[in-house]
């Protein structure tokens, strides 16, 4: 089995706007820049490559033009390019933004694409003998369920941290944090870690990788020779913030000019737990390259017997009517406001993807979207790979994949996504069926 890798970087240029909350904003600076990297496989027969990028996500389209430019410059085909997303939320706008009338600059987009394909070229001439090495632990706390039951009757993320109104959080994070290390004969090695929760921690307008790039800058400046990749996996109920806490469990830095000390802290926890299992990693079996695609119909989540009273709060919200409520709340009263509005029209089904590239007894699981921890639980379970890496927001964005009862609980997830209540038992027991039939 051979490897390659290589980066590209994709920092966008000052004045380019940032996605990832309700609001403008424009980047004024760079705090760590941001790259596409990209691991390529060949067993001589077959290849495939996975592709990370730091930004908050990538529709359908655009994966679908990246997916389809490393076909024509590699010679590999698309359901075998493998396109997932680190989620920081200092990133480029890459789509039409939520929180103003801007969209992404088609420049910068088609840039973006040919780093990919670029990415992905390097990687396969970069090919090299290897041996692959398997291992897992847990990172604790810097990963928390962020859905809480509440003694007003509500599943929400507190509007305040250590709010008495808490009860007590929903479900449990998952803390594991997989890693795949690659020994390549006259090269450079890999390392590949996988963990799951929302790299959200820096805000303000300055560009920056957050935890997950945080994560490999450590990793390539203490293992000599070593190029590292961060794989996000399903994250969309757990962030980085403890909401029972007064403080959150957030980490300050007394270091002036340091906006990002809470990311660089997560990084560091998580290179910590690499690094105890790093050498006892167990070598796995890589034979052969497998990869597949499952194409599947899922329901919509529409409210059209809503939407006149979804157009006045959308108007209030516009007029700045809510600018006092506290942010969690006025986020969750536009979110779901546009969410209706914006699903007026829209079909009763929709078409989502799960994707696998599996090597030997190793599998890469990516599934659209951000999926709650228990849809990644599950799959992990039912997987008949002995090393099963899942990933979300691969090949698509997708929206938020909330467990069934989730929609009657709910919270804001539920409230902004598009995908109706069956879509996680169809999109997991795809993902089950997929793997199967790679095994």
């Amino acid at each position: 089995m051979k490897t390659g890798f290589s980066k590209k970087c994709i920092t966008p240029p000052m004045g380019y706007p940032i996605v990832g909350y309700y609001e403008e904003r424009l980047t004024s600076g760079v705090i760590s820049d941001l790259y596409a990297r990209a691991a390529a496989f060949d067993d001589g027969n077959a290849r495939a490559v996975v592709i990370t990028v730091d930004v908050c996500y990538l529709i359908k389209p655009t994966c679908d033009r990246i997916r389809s430019l490393v076909k024509e410059a590699c010679g590999v085909e698309e359901n075998a390019v493998f396109v997932t997303a680190s989620h920081t939320h200092t990133g480029p706008l890459t789509a039409a933004d939520f929180a103003s009338d801007k969209v992404a600059d088609p420049a910068y987009m088609e840039s973006l694409c040919f780093a990919c394909r670029d990415a992905a070229v390097e990687a396969f001439a970069d090919l090299k003998e290897s041996r692959f090495f398997a291992a897992e632990t847990q990172a604790e706390g810097i990963s928390y369920v962020r859905r809480y039951f509440l003694r007003d009757g509500r599943v929400s993320k507190p509007y305040f941290r250590a709010d008495p109104n808490i009860i007590e959080p929903v479900s449990k994070p998952n803390h594991t944090l997989k890693l795949i290390k690659i020994l390549r004969e006259g090269g450079r090695d890999l390392v590949m870690l996988n963990f799951g929760t929302h790299a959200d921690t820096v805000q303000g307008n300055r560009i920056c990788a957050d935890y997950p790039g945080f994560v490999c800058e450590n990793l390539e400046n203490v293992l000599p020779e070593t190029d590292a990749m961060f794989l996000l996996a399903p994250q969309g109920d757990v962030a980085h913030v403890n909401h029972r806490l007064a403080d959150g469990a957030l980490v300050t830095s007394l270091k002036d000019g340091d906006t990002a000390p809470h990311a660089r802290f997560m990084a560091r926890v998580l290179t910590g737990a690499a690094l105890t299992v790093y050498d006892r990693a167990e070598e796995i079996a890589v034979d052969r390259v497998r990869f597949g695609a499952e194409e599947l119909v899922v329901p919509t989540n529409k409210e059209n017997d809503r939407l006149e009273e979804a157009a006045a709060i959308n108007a209030q919200y516009e007029a700045g009517e809510f600018d006092s409520y506290p942010a969690h709340k006025k986020t969750c009263l536009a979110a779901e406001a546009r969410r209706i509005l914006r699903m007026k029209d829209a079909p009763d089904t929709k078409n989502l993807t799960n994707f696998a590239i599996a090597i030997g007894d190793l599998v890469f699981a990516g599934m659209p979207g951000e999926p709650f921890t228990a849809l990644r639980n599950e799959i992990e379970i039912r997987s008949p790979f002995a090393n099963t890496v899942v990933c979300c927001l691969t090949n698509d964005a997708g929206g938020y994949v909330p467990y069934i009862k989730a929609y009657e609980e709910g919270s804001y997830e539920v409230l902004t996504t598009e995908n109706g209540p069956k879509t996680a038992g169809i999109l997991v027991n795809s993902m089950v069926n997929l793997l199967n039939s790679l095994k």
